[in-house]
């Protein structure tokens, strides 16, 4: 069974709520919540396993519920921020747009780009200022186009643009992270793990479903 975050597949953040979780998992079912989690298929067999696996659904919303509860200034915090890099984002991309058509290049929105990283810089932003404006003028007057890649994290708008030119360019409007944002993120990325091995238990037929039969 893996050991840390670089021999699971999933973030740093979900890693420390499963570690958190886990002995509580344990102690109630019997069960190691990160093996169930990599390897379903060794308890697709066992009996009622998908009520079990429901039961301990309830018991991670349960426990980040009552965590959530104690971040509250970080949950604040966390939305201010949300606002201020929302509307950072949405003047950005009037900015670019603009400066985009006064240079007559392109803005595009690709599914994806094969970019060589390499040949990146990638600037990390939450504000504008004198500079910025500069450096985004400077970058569009030397681009051959701009690839919008900008994204929405729960309704918060989050700019990201490449400027393709012979060094790319990459502006990211970044949110701070803090303890309540690390907690939802990895609450969000767990729920995702967790709908996927609840759907590979009903796929498979699990135990629960023979005794149906």
């Amino acid at each position: 069974m893996a050991e840390d975050a670089n021999e699971v597949p999933w973030s740093e953040n979900a890693n420390d709520l499963i570690e958190s979780l886990a002995p509580v998992i344990n102690d109630k079912y019997g069960i190691a919540l990160k093996d169930i989690l990599i390897n379903p298929a060794f308890y697709v067999s066992k009996k009622d396993i998908e009520t079990t696996f429901s039961s301990i659904r309830e018991e991670v919303d349960d426990y980040v519920a009552t965590t959530m509860k104690g971040l509250e200034d970080e949950k604040k915090n966390f939305e201010k921020d949300g606002l201020k890099c929302d509307a950072v984002t949405k003047q950005l991309a009037q900015s670019i747009a603009m400066l985009a058509k006064q240079n007559n290049i392109p803005v595009i929105k690709p599914v994806s780009i094969d970019r060589n990283v390499d040949n990146e810089e990638v600037i990390y932003v939450n504000n504008i200022d004198s500079g910025l404006t500069a450096l985004i003028t400077k970058l569009a007057a030397a681009s051959s186009f701009v690839a919008d890649f900008s994204t929405t994290y729960k309704t918060y708008n989050l700019g990201q643009w490449l400027f393709d030119g012979q060094k790319n360019y990459v502006i990211n409007v970044s949110m701070e992270q803090n303890s309540y944002m690390d907690l939802d993120q990895a609450n969000d990325e767990l729920k995702m793990i967790m709908d996927n091995v609840e759907g590979y238990f009903k796929s498979q037929g699990s135990a629960d479903e023979e005794q149906k039969a």
